[in-house]
């Protein structure tokens, strides 16, 4: 149950965040628009999220696993991509 409740706070923190990375800036490499590379991680990080849900929704947990696995790969280079040349906050942070 505590890994249902977890894993639930968990999935919807990160579609929300994925979701609201669409209404920033794509930095400095706008690809489409506003939309840069980062938006292709969070784009990644909601099918991911698809998968990982429906997959355990119907017992599939192997599958459900990999999905987890995906979503978290995209946060991750979601956040090594800020520390690009020109980022917000690879310049807050002093890096660039």
């Amino acid at each position: 149950m505590f890994h249902r409740i977890l894993g639930s706070t968990w999935v919807l923190a990160m579609a929300l965040s994925a979701l609201s990375s669409f209404w920033f800036g794509g930095g400095v490499l706008p690809l489409l628009g506003h939309f840069g590379p980062i938006h292709l991680l969070s784009l990644w990080v909601l099918v991911a999220l698809v998968v990982a849900v429906s997959a355990i929704l119907k017992g599939r947990v192997e599958q459900h696993r990999s999905g987890m696995i995906g979503a978290y790969l995209g946060l991750v280079g979601a956040f090594i991509g800020t520390l690009a040349p020109g980022r917000w906050f690879a310049v807050q942070l002093g890096i660039w």
